[in-house]
């Protein structure tokens, strides 16, 4: 038996409506559960979707989450805040990272010629007699 048939059995014949529930009977994850019962076009007032905002407490979350539609568009926010305020440090850091060190040199040939410089000194020192 198809898990499609199996949903539909445990809603029609067992009269099973939470989600929580189907998904337990069936033996399939939550979400699995919902996209059948979507499919099947069983309707919301047949099956409840038994769970409370994971935030709030207060509300019905919103079918395929787990938060309440004030919960979820506070989230978002927070979101958004969060990732703005990464964006800025990572620039900050970038910044930071390409910004000349005291002592360096700020070019490729003039770094070339310090360090052949060195190297021709330590290198003729060998050699003298």
């Amino acid at each position: 038996m198809s898990h499609t048939e199996r949903v539909r059995e445990a809603v029609e014949m067992q009269g099973l409506q939470s989600l929580s529930d189907i998904a337990l009977a069936v033996g399939i994850p939550l979400d699995d559960v919902s996209a059948i019962l979507d499919q099947l076009k069983i309707p919301d007032k047949d099956v409840s979707p038994d769970a409370l905002c994971a935030h709030c407490k207060r509300q019905e979350a919103t079918h395929g989450s787990s938060y309440c539609p004030e919960c979820r568009a506070t989230l978002d926010q927070l979101f958004g805040e969060a990732a703005r305020s990464l964006e800025r440090k990572i620039a900050a850091d970038q910044q930071v990272r390409r910004a000349p060190t005291q002592g360096t040199s700020t070019n490729a040939r003039e770094a070339l010629e310090k360090k052949r410089l060195r190297t021709t000194d330590q290198g003729n020192s060998h050699f003298r007699r």
